[in-house]
């Protein structure tokens, strides 16, 4: 996936969150045995942020839809509460 790529799928982007959407068939994390994930990809969405943003979640591999993302420790500290408490 190309940067260009990667930021067309930006569904939602703000000073706590980015929303991105999965493609199904790419994993979130590397696995075992190598190949492509999405984390590969998240130095492009640091829009002048020192670190690349973080899961607040994860989906499955062959799942595909929205993709919370923190952009700092406190704000995915404030989405993790929120996915856990609903």
């Amino acid at each position: 996936m190309t940067p260009e790529e990667m930021q067309a799928r930006l569904l939602y982007r703000d000073g706590l969150m980015l929303v991105l959407d999965k493609p199904p068939g790419l994993p979130v994390h590397r696995g075992p045995k190598g190949g492509e994930s999405l984390e590969d990809h998240f130095a492009v969405l640091r829009f002048g942020l020192p670190r690349n943003p973080a899961l607040a979640h994860r989906l499955d591999r062959e799942t595909s839809g929205c993709l919370v993302l923190g952009r700092h420790r406190k704000a995915l500290a404030a989405l993790a509460k929120l996915f856990k408490t609903g």
